[in-house]
């Protein structure tokens, strides 16, 4: 009678050890899985932090600038490979259009206006479609060409292959050298840090 008593207690003993073991397995993978996530999102952070710091450091004041200055001349001298479906004339200070995707409106407001030949600067603003209102952290790409050819762009500035805006607002001056018609391209490749299909908006002007 004995002896079975100490068999089952032995078995008890057993089984309780047992559970013991693999709930400290348990909350050690639970543990082990929290601290792989937290780990995940601190280099998250910190590679995308990185990834704008280059960019954000041509920034003053939402203005792009080439070390301070805003004559930039010829950037990329390659003919584009975006097909731009129509485009709409800047005929006032406050030309918006949406992009050829609907995703967002760009709102262009070229200064001086008419432009001339000398020192210029272009506000874009992003707005949600067919609202008043911002979007905030917007990806983009700014291009100017000249007969269809590449004459600069806004992300080369910063050797990076996108700019970012948190506020949804941004000003890139240039200084225009020759009179004749250009074409001012808007390229949005993300909204709210999540990468969309690039989308354009495309605007003609003369400057004389």
């Amino acid at each position: 009678m004995i002896g079975r008593q100490c068999a089952r207690f032995n078995s008890k003993c057993v089984l309780i050890m047992f559970d013991c073991c693999m709930m400290d397995k348990t909350k050690f993978l639970i543990h082990l899985i929290v601290i792989s996530q937290i780990a995940f999102i601190i280099v998250s952070l910190t590679l995308h932090d990185s990834y704008y710091s280059v960019s954000f450091a041509y920034f003053v004041n939402n203005t792009l600038y080439d070390n301070g200055t805003s004559q930039v001349g010829s950037v990329n001298d390659t003919n584009g490979s975006s097909n731009i479906t129509k485009s709409v004339t800047i005929s006032s200070q406050n030309v918006k259009i949406p992009t050829d995707g609907g995703s967002v409106d760009v709102l262009v407001q070229p200064s001086p206006f008419p432009l001339t030949i000398g020192d210029s600067k272009f506000k874009i603003s992003f707005f949600q479609p067919s609202s008043e209102t911002i979007q905030v952290h917007i990806d983009y790409d700014v291009v100017i060409k000249q007969s269809n050819k590449e004459i600069f762009r806004a992300s080369a500035l910063t050797g990076q292959p996108l700019l970012h805006t948190a506020e949804g607002v941004v000003t890139i001056p240039f200084k225009f050298n020759n009179s004749g018609n250009y074409t001012l391209e808007v390229a949005v490749m993300g909204i709210n840090f999540v990468p969309i299909r690039t989308e354009y908006a495309s605007f003609e002007f003369n400057v004389k």
